[in-house]
């Protein structure tokens, strides 16, 4: 009897332990799902905000003049942003990574411009310990959104920007005025028009080449040292974000 009591026991304790691993993997789950969320309440934010952040930017050229709120604004939507992306990683390490220390620091990885594929990949293996080895498919995932992937050179001008922010002072925006040429035309399908764009004639042109030329004025806030447009990159990387952060919830 004692042998089938020690056979029970064993049973029993096997069972035991087979269950603690499956609570523990889906105590795993729902961290990881969190953070993803925590991500996603950030780019909602940043979603019904962008509207009122135009309308700044807006008041701020026609009155050419900086408005401090348009530079609190700015630093919050890149910080939440950047946040996103840090929850994001935060969550790929839970349910994906590895490391020996107690308390790895997690970040987003991207690579500085002119920085290439393996640099980005030894920055992988720092920022999420772990992921390279047991999910290589999301490493390529990333990559497609580093400034040599297919989604432009966003994400390290974004990071530079909301870096500043957070450690040095707001990041001052200037006001540009570009002389630009605007052309229209209607062509009929299957029609094409040659222009010479060295040489652009101004105003309307002869029937056979039916197209108007007029010279324009554009006006637009830059990130001061960058060159980059404020609203098109806070767009951009909006949309790339929300993006990002859809596809790890899938993968």
């Amino acid at each position: 009897m004692r042998h089938i009591s020690n056979e029970n026991l064993n049973f029993r304790t096997r069972i035991e332990i087979d269950v603690s691993g499956i609570l523990e993997r889906s105590d795993t789950l729902q961290k990881g799902s969190a953070m993803f969320k925590d991500a996603r309440h950030l780019i909602e934010n940043c979603k019904g905000t962008i509207g009122s952040l135009g309308q700044l930017i807006g008041e701020s050229l026609s009155e050419r003049t900086i408005k401090p709120a348009l530079l609190v604004n700015v630093k919050n939507f890149a910080e939440n942003l950047r946040s996103s992306l840090d929850y994001c990683a935060h969550a790929l390490f839970v349910k994906h990574g590895r490391s020996d220390r107690s308390n790895p620091r997690i970040y987003f990885p991207y690579v500085p411009i002119g920085q290439n594929r393996d640099e980005f990949r030894r920055r992988v293996r720092q920022c999420i310990p772990g992921l390279f080895e047991s999910r290589p498919d999301i490493v390529d995932l990333l990559e497609e959104y580093q400034w040599f992937g297919t989604t432009g050179r966003w994400l390290p001008v974004l990071a530079e920007i909301a870096n500043r922010n957070k450690h040095e002072r707001l990041t001052p925006q200037v006001q540009r005025n570009y002389a630009l040429v605007r052309i229209t035309g209607t062509l009929k399908k299957g029609e094409s028009v040659d222009i010479d764009l060295k040489r652009i004639r101004l105003g309307k042109q002869s029937p056979e080449n039916a197209y108007d030329a007029s010279a324009v004025t554009w006006t637009d806030l830059e990130f001061e040292g960058t060159g980059v447009s404020v609203m098109s990159l806070l767009r951009l990387s909006l949309v790339n974000v929300d993006s990002i952060i859809r596809r790890l919830e899938r993968s």
